[in-house]
């Protein structure tokens, strides 16, 4: 769902930087297409699925890294 957004405030804004009538509000048009086409909000599902997978990475991480210090210990020293 995308937020309310004011076209017609976008264009006069425009306007009032100089651009051209026609062209205000076919730029406030397209940026409003571009914005309305955006997911712009996270929904509980998603955050919980980047929680997951943040979990995931870390764990892979802390295990490699486990393995790593342990196949380590068992080389070094040299015997």
């Amino acid at each position: 769902m995308a937020a309310p957004f004011d076209t017609l405030k976008l264009a006069r804004q425009f306007e009032a930087a100089g651009f051209e009538a026609k062209q205000a509000g076919d730029m406030a048009a397209a940026i409003a297409d571009a914005m309305a086409g955006a997911d712009l909000v996270a929904t509980k599902n998603d955050l919980a699925i980047a929680v997951r997978d943040l979990k995931i990475w870390t764990g892979s991480i802390v295990a490699a890294a486990v393995a790593i210090l342990v196949a380590v210990q068992h080389l070094w020293p040299p015997h």
